[in-house]
């Protein structure tokens, strides 16, 4: 076994930063004139630029490689490299000219920078004859100076193998939590996220937060926490999924006044407290529908849009969410004060918080279904392009809810006009890895029902707190104990991340995203862990005064490389074939055996992942498609296989997660995964 590193104190990660791979080639313009084209040498580099992470504290020099070539063979370039330095690090080149084709090393030493930010220098090759297409070309080197680096292992193909997986999907991972307005991230907490690149966070934006006397000053807002939290995050190039989410009292129409304000997580809280989901005799009234919800969107008293329409100032559910997505979009009112000219912005709104939950919304499906179709309308008024999300749902106390809303939904004439006031589905799913199937297929089949099948799935809360490690916020410390319900071993917890993720990339979701990249406050604040990182030793997010000290310590846990390993290998995948298969126990009906397989185009490869569904071991016979393939544990340690009679065998591990109850018999969590990275003659572009 060999445990290989992806992120070295020094990193360069064509994959990740969209650069051109090895066979392909990049030209600096276009070839404007077809006849040059036929005569002039055409000078092509790769990469087309250098990216690269390093400590401040612990510099280091590191070496790479720039491939020049001449894309006209039948002719001549003589090519010369000039160096632009940064003014804090000057790169090394050799050669600094040549002919034709050659390898340049580039050689960058990082110690003279003392200061966190990012710097750039670059390389302007200029070739000869002045006819050479694509003379000159610059080559950014960026460097990322960053506090602390934090180390991730994955498999990497030897040379042999094709180029490394791209991303030609639409799959992207994400994180809770990388920041919310009444939490505002440390820098340790982005490089975690960074390290991932799980790029998308998703948090809270509570309406009773912004606007605070709804009455004595009404559509009066203060947007200066997800301000301050927004710009953050895009200086960290995270993508921001807010969601928009309860009423401010004296707007309510139900529930306590005096109840706490719900808050995302208390919808599993409760499930896993043990109380009954009916418990709740008193939710509080910010989870109610608001007043003037059934007013007209628009001041003309229609819900019609129109260019140069207003917002009806008196359904104050309209005027909040065009009010924050007019701020927050890209070139709106932020983008505008900050100078943003890129597409910095927020594109995606979720639409409240598990509102199948009496917890969060005391409405009903009529009522949610409206609340969904103000805020569509409303929101696409401000900005076409934003893309709307039917709020997650926890499925367990109203499993029925989608269908119930949709059935709604469709009734309304102008529906089918406007994407039925949707642009995705979100659900959550915990403890049971194999529900993400279950309900992202049930989701996408009603959605196809209703003759929605543009709508895309999202899976915007999936995860499983440990109960071996010491609890996040107990005072004084409680060391967890296993067996737990609803809950797992680390072990078990990297094993969950892999096979949730699996089943939502075969159902071609389009956004996936953990719960939670910490520990924080856990789920009910005494000793739940659902992080992939835990805790560091001093946090003020969580009311406790005596803070235990291990395992406080910031590291994560091996549901961290189980993600990184995940995103790695499915980022872009497309489903390819699946088998639940029998294998060496035949007493079960639909196999123990769990293997999904994936493809990338880009590269040529197919990504096979297997697990056992049941408390027995198990053997994997799988075809081979190569004379050889890389086996990849979750960890991200992998080695080399090689088939026997054009058959790999692979042992799989038994399930050992027995903590929640199933009812036929499989383990909430399946086995230990196995994965097979592989050529496949038939995976082509």
């Amino acid at each position: 076994m060999k445990k290989l590193r992806l992120l070295t104190p020094l990193l360069i990660s064509a994959v990740w930063l969209g650069v051109a791979l090895p066979g392909s080639t990049a030209l600096a313009r276009p070839i404007d004139d077809p006849s040059t084209a036929l005569s002039a040498p055409i000078l092509s580099v790769q990469p087309d630029v250098f990216t690269l992470l390093t400590e401040v504290a612990t510099p280091t020099i590191q070496t790479r490689t720039l491939n020049i070539a001449n894309a006209t063979p039948s002719t001549v370039l003589t090519w010369t490299i000039v160096v632009t330095p940064s003014p804090a690090f000057t790169p090394t080149v050799k050669p600094i000219s040549g002919t034709n084709a050659a390898s340049v090393t580039v050689q960058i030493d990082a110690s003279p920078i003392a200061v966190t930010g990012t710097y750039t220098a670059s390389l302007i090759i200029t070739a000869d004859p002045t006819t050479t297409v694509g003379s000159p070309i610059t080559i950014p080197i960026n460097v990322i100076a960053v506090d602390r680096l934090y180390r991730s292992y994955l498999p990497v193909l030897n040379k042999s193998n094709p180029p490394p997986l791209t991303n030609t999907g639409t799959l992207t991972f994400g994180l809770a939590f990388v920041s919310s307005a009444e939490a505002p991230a440390s820098n340790d907490r982005y490089q975690h996220a960074m390290t991932l690149s799980a790029t998308f966070n998703r948090w809270p934006m509570y309406w009773p937060n912004i606007e605070t006397h709804p009455i004595t000053q009404p559509r009066v807002f203060d947007w200066s926490k997800q301000d301050a939290n927004i710009i953050a995050d895009i200086n960290h190039g995270m993508t921001d999924v807010p969601i928009l989410m309860l009423t401010p009292i004296g707007l309510d129409t139900a529930g306590s006044r005096t109840a706490p304000q719900p808050k995302v997580g208390d919808g599993l809280r409760l499930r896993m407290s043990g109380q009954s989901i009916n418990s709740i005799t008193a939710p509080s009234s910010q989870g109610s529908p608001p007043q003037g919800l059934t007013l007209s969107v628009f001041t003309d008293s229609t819900d019609t849009p129109g260019a140069g329409k207003a917002i009806n100032p008196n359904n104050r559910w309209a005027y909040f969410v065009n009010a924050a997505v007019t701020r927050f979009m890209p070139g709106g009112v932020l983008a505008q004060a900050r100078g943003w000219t890129n597409g910095q912005g927020i594109r995606y709104w979720e639409i409240w918080n598990e509102e199948d939950l009496d917890q969060f919304f005391s409405g009903t499906s009529t009522d949610y279904a409206r609340l969904l179709k103000v805020a569509y309308l409303s929101a696409k008024q401000a900005d076409p392009n934003a893309t709307i999300v039917f709020g997650g749902m926890a499925h367990f106390q109203r499993p029925n809810w989608l269908d119930g809303v949709l059935n709604v939904i469709a009734t309304d004439p102008v529906s089918t006009t406007y994407h039925g006031f949707m642009d995705a589905v979100a659900s959550h799913n915990y403890a049971w890895a194999w529900q993400t199937f279950g309900y992202l297929y049930q989701d996408r089949s009603r959605l196809d029902n209703h003759g929605l099948t543009n709508v895309k799935l999202w899976l915007t809360e999936t995860g499983v707190p440990v109960c071996d490690d010491p609890a996040p916020l107990a005072n004084p410390p409680i060391v967890p104990f296993c067996p737990s319900p609803l809950r797992a071993t680390m072990s078990e917890q990297a094993d969950f991340v892999i096979q949730t993720m699996t089943y939502a990339a075969w159902l071609n979701t389009e956004v996936s995203i953990w719960f939670n990249l910490y520990d924080d406050c856990g789920n009910d604040s005494s000793y739940d862990a659902f992080g992939l990182v835990r805790n560091p030793p001093i946090t003020s997010l969580c009311p406790i005064t005596v803070r235990p000290a291990t395992p406080r310590d910031g590291t994560p846990r091996a549901s961290f490389d189980a993600y990184t390993t995940t995103i790695q290998l499915l980022s872009g995948a497309q489903p390819y074939w699946r088998d639940r298969r029998t294998g060496t126990t035949t007493d079960w009906t639909g196999g123990n055996q769990e293997i999904f397989a994936f493809k990338h185009p880009s590269s040529g490869q197919r990504v096979v992942a297997m697990w056992t569904r049941y408390y027995v071991t198990d053997t994997v016979t799988l075809t081979a498609t190569s004379s050889w393939a890389l086996l990849i544990l979750p960890d991200g340690t992998s080695s080399t296989i090689h088939p026997t009679n054009g058959v790999y065998t692979i042992s799989l591990s038994a399930a050992t997660n027995a903590m929640t109850p199933t009812g036929d018999g499989s383990a909430p969590i399946g086995g230990s995964p196995r994965i097979v990275v592989e050529n496949d003659p038939a995976v082509t572009p």
